[in-house]
């Protein structure tokens, strides 16, 4: 017990724990969010949104730039104020512009890469894939901004959230005037956002170096 309260005290083997349980929560809770979908839409619109999830989360990962690992060895050695602040807002706008190029190239591109999404894409699932490409990258950069400074606990509770929600929302697709494969690329897309803007406010200065967007 000794060994383990030493283990518990050290902010590395902690961060480690909560990388590890973001990942297991978010998976379960992405398994219960498409169960619950399956058993709410039609098949054909739920093999559309998985596609476009499925994309939408792909592109992330490129249009993120690395920038997360950049943070990781940078951040250490930016001064609190206004150094820490200018390092991660220049990661999150760098991010946010290539992922709404790069969403926007995708939402051009699916339609003839999936043969799911070969009717194409209406309007509204045109606009929210970018901005769910923006939202999903940006909380990827602000995710490795917590684990720089080992305070993943905070990515883990995020995360969490989000997750959480997208399952709370799910039904609501009886009275949205939306089909439902545009739902669900609006609840995550929705999702990502709103979790990105509380890390900006709230998630971000409780790391205690004094952030302000810059």
């Amino acid at each position: 017990w000794q060994r383990l309260r030493r283990l518990g005290e050290q902010s590395l083997f902690r961060n480690s724990l909560y990388i590890m349980g973001t990942t297991a929560v978010t998976s379960l809770l992405g398994f219960g969010f498409w169960l619950i979908a399956a058993r709410t839409l039609p098949a054909a619109e739920v093999g559309r949104s998985a596609a476009l999830i499925s994309a939408m989360l792909f592109v992330s990962v490129f249009t993120n730039l690395g920038l997360g690992q950049v943070l990781i060895s940078r951040l250490s050695s930016r001064a609190p104020g206004r150094d820490w602040s200018v390092s991660v807002s220049a990661a999150l706008g760098l991010a946010a512009v290539a992922s709404l190029l790069g969403g926007a190239i995708a939402a051009v591109l699916l339609p003839t890469l999936i043969p799911a999404l070969k009717g194409g894409l209406n309007p509204l699932t045109f606009v929210l894939l970018p901005l769910g490409v923006t939202g999903a990258a940006c909380s990827l950069v602000i995710d490795y901004a917590c684990i720089a400074e080992r305070q993943a606990r905070l990515s883990f509770i995020r995360n969490g959230a989000a997750a959480v929600l997208r399952i709370a929302l799910i039904p609501l697709v009886d009275v949205v005037p939306v089909d439902g494969t545009t739902w669900i690329l609006g609840v995550w897309a929705a999702s990502f956002l709103l979790i990105d803007a509380v890390a900006l406010f709230r998630e971000l200065p409780a790391l205690g170096h004094d952030f302000r967007p810059a």
